[in-house]
């Protein structure tokens, strides 16, 4: 699993991550243009979907665990971090027909009736990890706060107050706001995978409890078994699965206070600010 793209530096310095993977594309070229329909039958690629701030990279090391599959980098985002410009179907569905076989790629993609259908033809394992909203939040807030400097939205928070930066991250941009509407929309595109029969979904909190999280890891290798993805040696691949599981490798971790104050700002959120987006994935009463 280790590659250049591991290395502290390129992981946690945006340009030279994008770099390294843009190089990656040659050999990604090469492996396309000699594809065949029987390959993505037996070898099936992996999109490692993600509603964003929910647990992406941990879910990247187990797929990135499966035999027989390569990552070169590429991530598919519905609203590319540095412009925000949302990505229609069609730009969509031309980077879906970019995939080779047995490749990993991470992504945030809302959810569209079409790119299901084109998933599904193309014989594309699709996992989906979501996380309750509240903690969404809060990482996001931080995130943007005090972590990427290149996302479009880092100089409107990092110029903002404490108090204006909640602001933001709960009612959207005042400068953008259609690049960067307010917390609900923002989520709720993401709602649809949650009954698409295709889509393996995994909670952050299940894959983060011990005691569940080995449970977890054998549905998500069974979900991509069943696409045509290797069945041998289910136990290796499921204790290697459980062991690429670090979150301290995660380029946007973070070290927020898990003091009484953040104990008291995450009740409130729940029962004063985003009820409708929990219940909409699934958080309701959690």
């Amino acid at each position: 699993m280790n590659s250049i793209l591991d290395m502290s530096v390129v992981r946690k310095y945006t340009p030279a991550r994008k770099g390294v993977a843009y190089a990656l594309q040659f050999p990604r070229s090469v492996r396309r243009w000699a594809s065949t329909a029987s390959q993505f039958s037996a070898n099936p690629p992996v999109i490692v979907n993600s509603i964003p701030k929910s647990g992406t990279h941990m879910l990247m090391q187990i797929a990135r665990g499966l035999p027989d599959t390569r990552y070169y980098g590429s991530f598919l985002a519905q609203q590319p971090s540095l412009s925000l410009r949302k990505r229609s179907d069609r730009e969509i569905l031309f980077h879906l027909s970019r995939i080779v076989p047995g490749e990993i790629v991470g992504a945030h993609l809302n959810y569209s009736s079409a790119v299901s259908a084109a998933m599904a033809a193309k014989n594309i394992v699709h996992f989906l990890i979501i996380r309750d909203p509240v903690e969404i939040f809060l990482s996001e807030l931080h995130y943007l706060s005090e972590m990427n400097r290149f996302h479009r939205m880092a100089k409107e928070y990092k110029c903002a107050n404490q108090d204006q930066r909640l602001d933001i991250c709960l009612n959207g941009s005042q400068k953008i706001p259609d690049r960067y509407p307010d917390f609900e929309q923002r989520i709720l595109p993401y709602s649809g995978w949650l009954n698409d029969p295709n889509v393996c979904v995994v909670r952050y909190e299940d894959l983060m409890d011990a005691s569940r999280q080995k449970g977890e890891i054998a549905r998500l290798l069974n979900h991509w078994a069943g696409a045509g993805g290797n069945r041998s040696e289910q136990d290796v691949r499921l204790d290697v699965a459980q062991a690429a599981i670090d979150p301290s490798q995660s380029h946007t971790i973070s070290n927020r206070n898990r003091s009484e104050d953040r104990k008291v700002a995450v009740d409130w959120l729940k029962h004063n600010l985003i009820r409708r987006t929990r219940s909409a994935i699934g958080y309701e009463g959690r």
